[in-house]
């Protein structure tokens, strides 16, 4: 009987033992449990935030602006340009232009003209011997037609001149008057040289003829010749183009006529005024 109490004994014991081992172990599994959903709840709050946080990152981000590299600045302007026309000056090419400036006059021209002349004294080589006779200072009107050039021009005058007796050298003092006319054709050339844009000086010479008379009334005796005579000029002038295809100039004109039958050679000194007009 003992023993059987004693069996019994012993396994109520081990039956608390192991109850009790039993709950502890259930108490410890609901603590970590307790635990584990503390610590879940922890990480998804951490999660929560970082997503919070990527969020307003991403908002906040502004596009990165692109920065492009100033061009370097050539502190040597001069060598820049030579560079870039380099190539230019190593292969040139030649253009040729039809349209006219300023100082490239070229074409067709009309240039009347007037002005003053001047004469030496003529010689009457009459029959007493060579007898002087002053002339009075003239009046030269014409037209010059033409083609010019850049530098160049030929051209065709026409003139008229006309130049009143003043005295004859005679020692008898004797009623006198009269008069020399002439009617020029030459053909003349020359240079011009551009002093700017709008200021050209000219240099010339041309060779013709003149259809002189002179006539005068010496005591009422009448003395007259006619004849077309070889002559010569000079010229030179300054002239002034405002426009593209109009001039106006001033030029000094030296004129010799050479010599008739009954009075010498003629030396004409005019001084011309004109307008000209180029097409």
């Amino acid at each position: 009987m003992t023993t059987v109490f004693q069996n019994i004994t012993i396994l109520f014991l081990l039956v608390a033992c192991f109850t009790g081992e039993a709950s502890g172990e259930v108490e410890q599994l609901k603590e970590r449990k307790l635990e584990i959903e503390e610590l879940k709840q922890t990480l998804d709050s951490i999660g929560e935030e970082l997503a919070l946080l990527k969020n307003r990152k991403q908002k906040s981000v502004v596009p990165e602006a692109k920065i492009s590299s100033p061009e370097p600045i050539n502190i040597y302007p001069k060598r820049r340009v030579e560079e870039k026309y380099k190539g230019q000056r190593e292969s040139p090419s030649v253009q040729f232009s039809t349209s006219k400036s300023k100082n490239d006059f070229q074409g067709f021209y009309l240039m009347p003209f007037m002005g003053l002349q001047n004469t030496g004294d003529l010689v009457w080589k009459s029959f007493f011997g060579d007898i002087d006779i002053k002339e009075s200072s003239g009046a030269v009107l014409g037209l010059s037609t033409g083609w010019q050039w850049r530098n160049f021009f030929s051209d065709f005058q026409l003139s008229y001149t006309e130049n009143k007796m003043k005295s004859i050298e005679i020692p008898v003092p004797l009623s006198f008057t009269g008069e020399s006319t002439g009617v020029g054709v030459h053909l003349a050339g020359g240079g011009r040289f551009f002093l700017n844009d709008f200021v050209s000086f000219s240099l010339g010479a041309g060779i013709g003829g003149v259809n002189q008379n002179i006539s005068f009334e010496l005591a009422g005796i009448p003395v007259e010749e006619k004849d077309l005579l070889l002559s010569y000029q000079l010229f030179t002038g300054l002239e002034i183009s405002p426009t593209e295809s109009a001039c106006l100039g001033l030029r000094y004109r030296w004129l010799n006529i050479e010599a008739m039958e009954s009075f010498s050679s003629r030396n004409l000194h005019l001084l011309e005024m004109y307008l000209g007009y180029l097409f």
